[in-house]
């Protein structure tokens, strides 16, 4: 129930935070009526109440579609006595619906059936992804021997990482690249990555950095990075550097989001550590 209240604040603070945001770009383009009809309207509410699909910045579905995962999940751990085992069962299902529905639906069946927001969602994200999280963390022995060969892993990372961008070269190659931006090769690169940092054999003096940016920073540079753009490409254009976004700007955004987040943290540890301490004097 805590992580669920935890999802839930951060769901809400993100979607407020980008609306504040985008009203201002709103005002500056002098678009707002524009902008507020968009995002209150009747389509964009129910989208964003059934397919988490947010108004206010696309990446956001992300927070939305944990949320639902987290109360399906509750709901079931309360209800049902077998919900691992339905669990384990739709996993696959769900993540072919997406591969045959998504990404590859322009090569079986010609064109995109349905838009890609009904798919990128709780129903075959969210809850696909938590299930292989739980079925690693419910078989830790049967990981255990797997979880000691760091290096077989880290190849393993590579392999799928140059298979995913092999299937995305193959599909724009054919002219057949569907929206859905989820390839065969993601979910197995996510099931080594999952073991992969999970791995106990990995101290945290050995991996205690990547460890700190995974544990408390992670989430919220995927919250705030939309914001980071634009601001980093209005500098480089400002001192006339912008065509060195265009080669460099997953790792711009990736490290000036990093430092907005280690600031934030820095600072909000340190009040929080002032408090407990005037607390103990007092």
């Amino acid at each position: 129930m805590s992580q669920i209240k935890k999802i839930l604040s951060l769901t809400l603070g993100a979607n407020i935070l980008f609306f504040v945001f985008n009203i201002c770009l709103s005002i500056f383009k002098g678009t707002l009526s524009q902008y507020l009809a968009e995002c209150f309207s009747f389509k964009s509410i129910l989208s964003f109440l059934l397919l988490n699909d947010s108004p206010f910045c696309y990446h956001l579905w992300y927070l939305g579609a944990l949320l639902y995962t987290l109360l399906i999940v509750a709901l079931l751990r309360k209800f049902v006595k077998c919900w691992e085992k339905i669990l384990y069962i739709i996993t696959p299902l769900l993540l072919a619906v997406d591969l045959i529905f998504g990404k590859y639906s322009i090569v079986i069946f010609g064109y995109e059936p349905i838009p890609y927001k009904f798919l990128r969602n709780f129903l075959f994200v969210g809850i696909p992804y938590f299930t292989i999280g739980l079925y690693i963390s419910r078989h830790q022995q049967l990981f255990s021997s797997l979880k000691k060969r760091t290096i077989i892993l880290c190849i393993a990372s590579v392999l799928f990482t140059a298979t995913t961008i092999l299937e995305r070269f193959v599909l724009v190659s054919l002219n057949v690249n569907a929206t859905r931006d989820h390839y065969f090769s993601s979910t197995l690169l996510a099931l080594v990555l999952f073991i992969l940092f999970e791995n106990t054999a990995w101290n945290d003096r050995e991996l205690g950095f990547l460890k700190k940016i995974g544990r408390e920073y992670s989430l919220l540079i995927y919250i705030i990075h939309p914001i980071t753009i634009p601001l980093i490409r209005g500098v480089l254009g400002k001192i006339g550097m912008i065509s060195i976004y265009d080669y460099t700007a997953p790792f711009l955004v990736f490290s000036v989001s990093l430092a907005f987040s280690a600031v934030y943290y820095y600072i909000k540890n340190t009040i929080k550590a002032r408090r407990a301490k005037s607390n103990i004097i007092n």
